[in-house]
C-alpha cells in the first residue's frame, strides 16, 4: 500500500510541474524521495542499502530570505535493518530544518521526533532524530540532496545516509 502511495505522490509532482506557472520562484512546498544506506550500531551491528519503498517527505518552508532557511517536514524513512534480534522496519516523524544558503547550495541541520516501527511484537519507540544535510538546486523546481541523520532507539544508534531529489511547488 505504501508503495502505491509513493508512486501517486511522484505522479502528482510530475503533473504539477507541467500545470503550474514556470516563473514562480519562492516555492513553499516540497516533496522529496531518497534512497540510502541504513544501519544500526549497538549490541551487534548491521548495515544495508534500502531503495524500495524510497524514503519520502513533505516539507513546508516557514522562512526563506535567500540566505537563511527554516522549514518543517513530515517524513517516512524505510530503515529495513536487523540487529541483535531486533528488526528496525521504518520510521515516521516530523522535524525542523535550519539552513544557510549560498548561491544554489544550502547546508542545513535537522532535529525532530520519529516513531521507529519494528516488526514482530516488539514495542515501537519514539525518540529524537538529528543530523545534517546539503541540497543543490538544479532548476527552479528540482534539487538534489544528501543527508546523514541519527536516531537512538533502545540501545542502538540508527544511522541513515540518503541521497535523492526534491520537487518544489506552490499550491
Amino acid at each position: 500500500m505504501f508503495y502505491s502511495t509513493s508512486v501517486l505522490l511522484l505522479v502528482f509532482a510530475f503533473l504539477h510541474c507541467f500545470a503550474s506557472k514556470a516563473d514562480e520562484v519562492n516555492y513553499k512546498h516540497a516533496f522529496s524521495a531518497q534512497v540510502g544506506i541504513n544501519g544500526a550500531s549497538g549490541y551487534g551491528s548491521s548495515f544495508g542499502f534500502q531503495a524500495l519503498p524510497p524514503d519520502l517527505s513533505y516539507a513546508y518552508k516557514l522562512f526563506d530570505d535567500n540566505t537563511y532557511i527554516l522549514s518543517t517536514s513530515f517524513f517516512y524513512d524505510n530503515i529495513g535493518v536487523k540487529a541483535g534480534g531486533l528488526d528496525f522496519n521504518y520510521r515516521i516523524g516530523q522535524r525542523l530544518d535550519v539552513g544557510y544558503q549560498i548561491s544554489k547550495t544550502a547546508i542545513y541541520t535537522t532535529i525532530g521526533l520519529a516513531k521507529m516501527m519494528m516488526k514482530g511484537n516488539l514495542a515501537n519507540s519514539t525518540s529524537l532524530v538529528y543530523g545534517f544535510g546539503m541540497e543543490r538546486e538544479v532548476s527552479k523546481r528540482w534539487s538534489v540532496m544528501s543527508e546523514l541523520n541519527f536516531q537512538d532507539v533502545k540501545s542502538y544508534k540508527i544511522v541513515n545516509l540518503s541521497a535523492g531529489f526534491i520537487y518544489a511547488f506552490n499550491l
